[in-house]
């Protein structure tokens, strides 16, 4: 009896073994996605930018974020070069300062749309912004500073200092 429960458990650890394998590389998948009408943005993500966005500024912010996450999402090693201080590199870290001067200081909860759920709606996608965020593991930096780096976006804003 002692035996037949010591062979179960040694089947049910080889099968885990196995199973964990064999996600791993199913996890390595090629990241899918459109743009039919090629405008930089995938045809997955636009719903959500037409949903809330309430105004053309609005509009250019979620495009800008929505592109900064495709573009590390599609080459999750461009965060080295952000780890080794080539801060211009860091286009997420520009989006998000963009989406904060654009929307205030609001909390998702109070209304800001987070786009990145949106965007991460494949298994591929996720593990390519895993691998992003670990490709810049050690590295410490600050937020976009308006005044000293100027407009994070890559459109006009206004007076920057007004907001």
């Amino acid at each position: 009896m002692k035996r037949k429960f010591i062979y179960f458990f040694i089947i049910i650890g080889i099968i885990a073994l196995v199973y964990f394998r064999f996600t791993n590389r199913t996890s390595n998948q090629s990241i899918k996605y459109e743009d039919k009408n090629s405008n930089g943005i995938w045809d997955d993500v636009e719903p959500f930018i037409k949903a809330n966005a309430k105004n053309e500024l609005q509009k250019k912010a979620l495009e800008f974020e929505a592109k900064a996450f495709q573009e590390i999402i599609l080459n999750p090693e461009n965060a080295l070069e952000v780890k080794q201080g080539n801060y211009s590199q860091d286009i997420l870290g520009r989006a998000f300062a963009c989406r904060r001067i654009v929307w205030g200081r609001l909390t998702n909860a109070q209304g800001r749309p987070d786009i990145r759920d949106t965007i991460l709606a494949s298994r591929a996608r996720v593990h390519a912004y895993i691998k992003y965020h670990k490709n810049l593991s050690g590295a410490v930096f600050g937020l976009w500073e308006d005044k000293n780096t100027g407009n994070p976006c890559p459109f006009e804003v206004g007076n920057l200092s007004e907001k």
